[in-house]
């Protein structure tokens, strides 16, 4: 047994259409509106030197608490979301490109930066080491990586490999 499909009117498909266009319209921003982000040719007018000490605070987060569990007794859990630069650049209102422009133009903006990596660290340590996703603590720090062992230039030596037959 074939199924037929009955194509609706054209009425319909440009009736559908004008909607889906209108409907399309409606989601552009209003003139006038903000956006959320600014590009980055407005970089030196976005910045503000009260950003080097908002990204310190921002990256100095409480890394976990413990909390009550329903035995009676308790468990580390995890405090806060983990830092992080596009996290900064979003709650300052600006791209990524524009943070990494202000941490090659502006020193004292790429110093707090150190500072800020420094606290990232030390909140990746802190959950590592209260149990709470520990192995993905161990990767964000590095440390499954293993170390590769230097190689010395020494001369080639020739190796002779005889051949034996195994019949008799």
């Amino acid at each position: 047994m074939k199924l037929k499909l009955k194509q609706p009117d054209a009425e319909v498909v440009a009736a559908a259409h004008e909607e889906a266009v209108n409907a399309n319209r409606r989601r552009k921003r209003p003139r006038g509106k903000q956006s959320l982000y600014q590009s980055s040719r407005h970089s030196a007018e976005l910045w503000d030197p009260d950003y080097c000490d908002e990204l310190i605070r921002f990256f100095d987060r409480t890394s976990w608490e413990l909390a009550p569990t329903s035995k009676g007794d308790e468990r580390p859990l995890i405090q806060d979301k983990p830092p992080s630069l596009a996290r900064f650049a979003l709650h300052i209102g600006v791209t990524i490109p524009i943070i990494k422009l202000w941490l090659r133009e502006v020193p004292a903006f790429a110093e707090a930066y150190e500072t800020a990596q420094a606290l990232e660290e030390a909140y990746f340590t802190e959950t590592g080491a209260a149990g709470i996703s520990a192995t993905f603590a161990a990767a964000k720090l590095g440390l499954n990586k293993t170390v590769v062992e230097e190689t010395r230039d020494e001369p080639i030596s020739e190796v002779t490999i005889k051949v034996v037959s195994g019949e008799r």
